[in-house]
């Protein structure tokens, strides 16, 4: 009969180390189950979630769908991580990994009660698994039994101070899954065991699970346990709310004249929302329009959002009009050049406004307009620019994001052309800015 004081004294102790929620840690325990050189030594078992596989309660009562495989909360796809250091020189070509609700035994004893897979514990693998750059062939032989195989295996370095690292993360089909809540019922901790035993030989691995008897499955070098248990993952409810915070303003003070771009602050610790002007006059100091000279004038928005599914900016407007008959073309649909002694009114995105950019939001092919001139006689060097008066009834997209916005500051450029025959009048219009997120 085992001596459990004196194997406890002869053995290392390790806790088993869990991810998180609050994990109960276990003292690992160390035995000599045959007439090894040496147990297995500095044992550790990491796993991602010790959440019983049966709980899948939301904090809020809801129930948790499609988690992730590895997720904390996910205790139905769980990843293991051993790790420890080979206590024995020589090729080690073979490992098993037993899981039992009980410390004690050999393998092919009959010690495993059925009580951890009953209660839902399942080491759902196959397929290859990487051991110290080797490659071994892993196979499920029961629900609680793993064993793995190399014709190559691993040679420790002599004085056994190798340290063999098992990563299996859950994914592709392979997983651990915990026991359920009445795993953890029924003894009252919901602890398990890892019994963890290396091989000199692959074939005498691969024959280990189908031995019997009263004695050690043979070909055993050296082994060691590992311990884990279910715990009650406690629930932390709150909320964060949709927030949107949208602000614009006109580049001019209430007189025409230019506000300062440099106080337009896009660095990444500020979003404070913009607060001057909300008007702009075009045209020269007495504010009127030429076919000699073009006119432009700038406004800008910021915009910061949480909204995870995105969000658009869009304008809604009519071009310039004096009275309800008299009208400045706009620009139409598709951008073009800024053009003397034609009717145009039009804006566009500045990208490389002083002060400005969007680095999150992409700008709508038709508005963005670069940063050229207006009247150069050369178009290809203008800016250009586009206006759709639908957007009176149906707002046009000037920029968009498919997530997050942190915050972004757009400069809008606006452009206003005459023609010799267009009528006198005070011309006037209204553009509304739009942001529409997506939660």
């Amino acid at each position: 009969m085992l001596n459990i004081k004196s194997v406890l004294e002869r053995g290392q102790s390790l806790g088993a180390a869990s991810v998180l929620l609050l994990a109960a840690i276990v003292p690992a325990v160390s035995f000599t189950r045959t007439a090894s050189a040496a147990p297995l030594t500095n044992r550790g078992l990491e796993v991602t979630s010790t959440v019983a596989g049966d709980d899948l309660t939301a904090p809020d009562g809801t129930t948790y769908t499609g988690l992730p495989d590895n997720d904390p909360r996910n205790g139905q796809r769980v990843g293991h991580t051993y790790t420890f250091t080979a206590g024995t020189d020589g090729d080690i070509k073979g490992f098993t990994i037993e899981y039992c609700d009980s410390a004690f035994g050999f393998v092919g004893d009959g010690a495993c009660n059925d009580d951890l897979v009953a209660n839902g514990f399942d080491a759902n693998w196959s397929g290859t698994v990487n051991i110290n750059g080797v490659s071994f062939t892993v196979t499920a032989n029961a629900d609680n039994f793993l064993t793995f195989t190399s014709a190559t295996g691993i040679t420790p370095v002599t004085g056994g101070s190798t340290v063999i690292t098992i990563d299996m993360p859950a994914g592709s089909g392979n997983y651990f899954r915990n026991p359920n809540a009445a795993y953890k019922a029924e003894d009252s901790k919901g602890t398990y065991f890892a019994h963890i035993s290396t091989f000199s030989d692959d074939t005498q691995a691969g024959a280990a699970f189908s031995h019997s008897g009263g004695t050690p499955a043979p070909g055993i070098v050296d082994d060691g346990t590992v311990t884990n248990n279910v715990t009650t993952a406690i629930g932390i409810y709150t909320r964060v709310q949709e927030t949107l915070n949208f602000s614009v303003e006109g580049g001019q003070d209430a007189n025409g004249n230019e506000l300062d771009p440099s106080d337009i602050y896009s660095g990444s610790g500020t979003c404070n929302p913009l607060t001057r002007s909300a008007q702009m006059k075009l045209g020269d100091p007495n504010h009127a329009l030429s076919t000699q000279q073009a006119y432009d004038a700038y406004s800008y928005f910021r915009l910061s959002t949480n909204s995870a599914n995105g969000v658009a900016v869009a304008y809604s407007g009519d071009t310039l009009k004096s009275g309800s008959t008299l009208s400045i073309d706009p620009a139409g649909t598709t951008k073009q050049y800024s053009e003397l002694g034609k009717e145009q009114f039009g804006l566009a995105i500045n990208p490389n406004r002083a002060n400005t950019g969007l680095t999150q939001l992409t700008v709508n092919t038709e508005y963005n307009g670069g940063d050229g001139t207006i009247s150069d006689a050369t178009p290809a060097n203008n800016a250009q620019f586009a206006f759709d008066t639908a957007s009176t009834t149906t707002p046009v997209p000037i920029a968009a994001a498919t997530g997050v916005v942190n915050c972004d500051t757009g400069a809008v450029r606006y452009v206003a052309n005459i023609a010799p025959d267009t009528p006198a009048g005070i011309y006037q219009t209204k553009i509304n800015y739009i942001a529409s997120p997506r939660y």
